[in-house]
């Protein structure tokens, strides 16, 4: 049965959410990565892209030369500002749209009022909390 945390565990959910969205880190953990890899790539001569679907083969560009090191600045630049964006406008499987009413314990996308069909007020799923030993109570009464 789904149960509404205490006020101070919604507190300290709700901060956690806010640093992982603004936290400048998170995006370096993904930019760094496939920049690196883009940037190996076109040094061993891959031009095409998804769409074209070839390799030009030829004398590799040197991994630290200048023309390879500015391709992965460049590609990191751009993958590090998007990442960022999309970070803190909430992620794209964040889930932040999904709600859930405590009355009557159904989840549903948010609206403008945050208001349930039932009359209810929803909230994030991050203020409630599954408790096991109240659906066993529940069955067994049943």
């Amino acid at each position: 049965m789904w149960t509404r945390k205490s006020e101070q565990e919604i507190q300290a959910a709700d901060l956690e959410a806010e640093f992982k969205r603004t936290s400048f880190v998170r995006p370096l953990y993904w930019a760094i990565p496939i920049a690196l890899l883009c940037t190996i790539l076109y040094s061993y001569g891959y031009r095409g892209g998804i769409t074209r679907g070839y390799v030009m083969y030829g004398d590799p560009i040197t991994l630290l030369g200048t023309k390879s090191l500015f391709i992965g600045v460049v590609t990191f630049v751009i993958l590090y500002s998007l990442m960022s964006i999309t970070q803190r406008r909430g992620g794209l499987f964040s889930g932040d749209d999904i709600l859930f009413c405590a009355e009557c314990q159904e989840p549903s996308h948010a609206d403008l009022e945050r208001r349930c069909s039932c009359g209810g007020r929803q909230e994030p799923f991050s203020h409630f909390t599954w408790n096991e030993e109240l659906e066993t109570e529940e069955m067994a009464t049943q």
